[in-house]
């Protein structure tokens, strides 16, 4: 499985890339810091499974997702973000959100949820 992986800071990209990278089969494929960054990565890619922060740096939630799903429409989408109001929003547009606060275990799972046939979606927080 190809992932991009995209947040504004270098050490969470690293960490997520690392703890992905243990999963059988999975690759980190492309990483961004930015909306624009993450972009270019897709058009490139066009992974199996983004994951990116809710408030990345660059364009509004919103708008980057019509982007990545005119741009890629079979990708798994999967936004991480820290407050309720993000949730909300989430729960309409993406596959899946996790709280940047949630345990690796538990982003696993909600994860593989999102990646089930039917694209269901998946939430925490």
């Amino acid at each position: 499985m190809q992932i991009v992986i995209a947040d504004a800071t270098a050490t969470v990209r690293k960490g997520l890339k690392i703890f992905l990278e243990q999963q059988p089969g999975w690759r980190v494929a492309g990483e961004a810091s930015g909306a624009l960054e993450l972009l270019c990565a897709v058009g490139m890619q066009c992974p199996d499974l983004v994951l990116f922060d809710w408030e990345l740096p660059g364009m509004p939630a919103a708008s980057l997702i019509a982007a990545l799903r005119h741009m890629c429409p079979r990708a798994v989408l999967v936004g991480l973000g820290g407050c309720r109001e993000q949730r909300l929003q989430a729960e309409r547009l993406v596959d899946g959100f996790a709280s940047k606060a949630e345990s690796a275990e538990k982003l696993l799972a909600l994860i593989h949820t999102a990646l089930l046939p039917g694209k269901p979606v998946a939430f925490t927080v």
